[in-house]
């Protein structure tokens, strides 16, 4: 059975050997193979460590007289101590060292990655959702200035109805008194 694997773009769920999210559309073979490289990676990192049984036997084997020195004993580089380790294991504990610091250096490095395509994801999506909004603000502030607009012009049309009304009304007065100032001449 496969397994699920989820899209490093959107996070969707599908079934393992899909080359395209069926969401988004982001390639998920690169990803996988990326995951495989990185996998590989932390094995081979791994796989130069030694196991605390290793170490224990090496120091056994360094703690028994071997034949030869007990029969005839060369002249130590430097005086061996129960308090001093053998350059023999020092150089096992170095090498240990430096793949414990290669595989930590991988496991980093992967970890890094990750972090940098959440990030850019991140980004991403930051950059749509600002553009919606910058659109969203572009729509409103036009609606608010063709509001405006219609107000203007709405109370521009009233002052204008006013005025002749106003007109029509004095013009009445003004008919009405020449009427009744010719009766009261006659």
């Amino acid at each position: 059975m496969k397994k699920a694997v989820s899209c490093a773009q959107c996070g969707t769920k599908m079934r393992a050997g899909i080359k395209f999210c069926s969401k988004c559309g982001y390639r998920l073979r690169d990803a996988e193979a990326e995951a495989r490289a990185e996998a590989a990676q932390a094995e081979e990192a791994a796989a130069n460590f030694l196991t605390e049984e290793e170490v224990a036997a090496l120091r056994a084997a360094e703690a028994a007289p071997v034949a030869e020195e007990v029969a005839a004993p060369a002249a130590p580089e430097a005086p061996a101590t129960e308090d001093a380790p053998s350059p023999k294991l020092l150089k096992l504990q170095e090498r240990t060292e430096a793949s414990k610091k290669k595989y930590a250096d991988a496991k980093a490095g992967a970890l890094y990655k990750q972090r940098m395509a959440a990030e850019k994801d991140l980004a991403k999506r930051g950059a749509k959702v600002d553009s919606r909004v910058a659109r969203v603000e572009a729509v409103v502030d036009s609606e608010r200035k063709r509001s405006e607009e219609i107000s203007r012009l709405e109370a521009a049309k009233r002052e204008k109805t006013m005025a002749k009304a106003e007109t029509k009304a004095a013009r009445k007065n003004a008919v009405a008194e020449k009427k009744l100032s010719s009766m009261q001449v006659v």
